[in-house]
Formats: structure tokens, sequence, C-alpha cells
């Protein structure tokens, strides 16, 4: 009997410290830092649970998920009106081997007309197919011309000479792709004329005209010699006719 109680408390203090033992183990886990090997862990590091792309949040939290969404579709511009003036409020000058006073554009009011005056009287070039100067107009009703390519909308002007200026270009540049989409030796006269580009003859290369920066009017002094006057540009729109 005696050994009998002996075993008995024997195995009554080995379940005490075994229970103590297994408490501070469950204790220790509620409390992680991460630096157990469960699988939920709670503490102020990696969630392992809430990798990739889950969010875990309480109550009333704001979550802000900018991870970024593959295949993003881009959609040409829905167009609105049927015509779009082009008025030059923003332009940049810009030239090569000629001096900037040579060349001046005025803007006629909040218009889509206006004038570019040229005096090359003292131009002496250099290299004479090296050299110019013009204005690029970035004041346009949309940088994305893909919908006025898939519509067949027009690009047009009218336009006409004072004095003696010959000639001058038009070009439409694509900066992101380093192109011109379009360039043009228009021929001057006193009379006055209309340009017009169809901008449906485009469609074969639509994804070209996604950005149009610019629209430019340049000067080769070397084609124009002594040159002196203006050139008058009036009614610049993009417009749909029937």
């Amino acid at each position: 009997m005696d050994v009998f109680n002996i075993f008995a408390g024997t195995c009554s203090i080995v379940g005490l410290f075994l229970s103590l033992f297994v408490a501070s183990k469950v204790t220790k886990l509620s409390k992680s830092n991460n630096n157990n090997s469960g699988v939920l862990q709670t503490g102020d590091g990696k969630q392992s649970v809430a990798s990739g792309a889950s969010v875990i949040a309480g109550k009333g939290a704001v979550v802000n998920y900018t991870q970024e969404i593959h295949g993003k579709r881009d959609e040409p511009p829905v167009l609105t009106e049927l015509e779009y003036e082009i008025i030059p409020v923003d332009y940049l000058q810009y030239e090569k081997g000629i001096s900037r006073k040579a060349c001046d554009l005025i803007n006629m009011g909040e218009s889509n007309n206006f004038r570019i005056n040229v005096d090359f009287r003292t131009f002496q070039p250099v290299i004479k197919d090296k050299c110019w100067i013009g204005y690029a107009i970035t004041s346009l009703p949309l940088k994305d011309w893909r919908s006025f390519v898939n519509k067949e909308y027009i690009f047009q002007f009218n336009y006409a000479a004072l004095g003696e200026v010959a000639n001058i270009w038009i070009e439409l540049t694509n900066k992101k792709t380093n192109q011109k989409l379009y360039n043009r030796k228009l021929d001057l006269s006193s009379d006055e004329q209309r340009f017009q580009l169809c901008l449906g003859n485009y469609n074969n290369a639509i994804e070209d005209w996604q950005s149009i920066d610019e629209i430019c009017f340049v000067f080769f002094p070397h084609e124009c010699e002594k040159a002196n006057g203006a050139v008058l540009i009036s009614n610049m729109c993009i417009v749909k006719e029937d």
C-alpha cells in the first residue's frame, strides 16, 4: 500500500510539471513575436498567411490596393464634337543656324487664326541645308488622335502669304516614338489656299497616332533666301465632314 501511494504521488508531481510546461508553450504561442514555427502568426514581423495579394485588416481599416494590374486596356478617346479648333495658346520656337529674331508668331486673339512674320534678308547660311526655324504648336484639343483616324476626321486650315515668302513646311510629330507622321512643303502665294489632310487614310498605322504632340510650321531659309513677309494661317481645326 505504501509503495502504491508513493507511485501515485510521483505521477501527480510529473503531471503537474507537464501541465505547467504545456501552458507555457501555449502562452508563448499566443504572444508570438514570430519566433515560433506555427502556421498562424500574430507578431509584428512578416505575415506568412497574408503573403502575395492577400489583405488582412481590422474593422474600419482603409486599405489602398496598389498592386499593378496587367493587361490594362488603352481605349481611344470618345469624340463628342464635330469640330475641334486648334488655337496656338501654347507653342515653342526652335531654330538651328539662324537668329530667333528672324521669325515671329503672332496669335490673333484667342482664335485659331495666326500669322508668322519672317525676315531672312540678313541670313547668311554656313551650311545651307542644315538651317531651319519654326514653331511647334502644343495646345492641341487631344493628344491621342486615334479616334480622329478611326472616324475619318479631317485636319485643315487656310493659308496665304504676304510679301515674298515662297514656302513653309507642315509637320505632325509623335515625340514618344520620335516620328514625323506627316510632313509636306506648302508653296505659298497671295491667293488663299486650303490645306486638308484626311486622317482616315492612316488607319493602317493607327497606333502611331496615339500621341500627336506637336503641329509644326517650319522654314528652311535656303529654300526662300532673302524672304521678307508673313504667312497667314486661319481656321485651323479638325472636323468631321459628311
